[in-house]
């Protein structure tokens, strides 16, 4: 998702390796990024920006973004990054800025050569939230595209393989990287038919657990597992 767009924002910004430095690239977008603590002159202007919005929103009109400092730095590269969305999407709806924001700051491509398995490995790699690692985990049958390869080959060596480009004679160079992609056996029609019905039983399941729900919180949490079970069921009809 966003491979194209996210792409150009490495280009642009000189980006080859993760971390990446949330406020490099919105510098290099033109925008000033400051605190809300700075920007307020009064603790009532504080919660008058916090009641805007407790993570961080962009005057476009004078190039800036104010962010709230007072939660985890995790949060605040997530919410720098939603921000960007809004910019380089050119739309005003949080949950495409969301997505961008989840996939720059961990792209799935990478996630794929590097073969991180794990939210744990995939926190640290990017420096993200175990929330948002499980969330790039979430489609486990991914395989890049063409945007996805050329976001790899972008990278290359110099950052998924390192350790292959050292010469103690010579300083280490970048050595183009070619992708291959290994696709996987496909399964027997006895073990597709026995995976769909177990999926089929589980949504009929959740559905029931959803109707009967009176919780607003346990209501959001089946309805992501639903949603995902909807994305497995269509997987297995494709």
């Amino acid at each position: 998702m966003y491979e194209k767009e996210i792409l150009n924002v490495y280009k642009k910004c000189g980006i080859h390796y993760f971390p990446i430095d949330c406020d490099k690239i919105l510098n290099a977008y033109g925008y000033t990024v400051k605190t809300y603590i700075s920007a307020a002159k009064t603790t009532k202007d504080l919660k008058s920006l916090q009641r805007y919005s407790n993570d961080a929103f962009t005057q476009k009109e004078k190039k800036l973004i104010f962010y709230n400092d007072s939660v985890c730095e995790k949060r605040i590269r997530f919410s720098k990054m939603h921000e960007l969305g809004h910019i380089v999407l050119g739309t005003d709806d949080d949950t495409q800025a969301d997505a961008f924001a989840s996939h720059i700051l961990a792209p799935r491509p990478i996630i794929f050569a590097k073969k991180l398995r794990t939210a744990e490995r995939i926190s640290k790699e990017f420096n993200i939230s175990i929330s948002a690692a499980n969330q790039s985990l979430v489609s486990g049958f991914y395989v890049p595209d063409k945007d996805g390869q050329a976001i790899i080959k972008h990278f290359g060596l110099s950052y998924l393989c390192p350790e292959l480009l050292w010469d103690p004679e010579q300083k280490p160079k970048t050595v183009p990287i070619t992708f291959r992609v290994s696709r996987p056996v496909p399964p027997s029609y006895e073990d597709w038919k026995t995976k769909t019905i177990e999926i089929k039983n589980a949504l009929v399941d959740i559905e029931s657990k959803i109707f009967l729900c009176k919780s607003d919180r346990r209501y959001k949490t089946l309805q992501k597992k639903h949603k995902e079970l909807l994305i497995r069921e269509r997987w297995q009809d494709e």
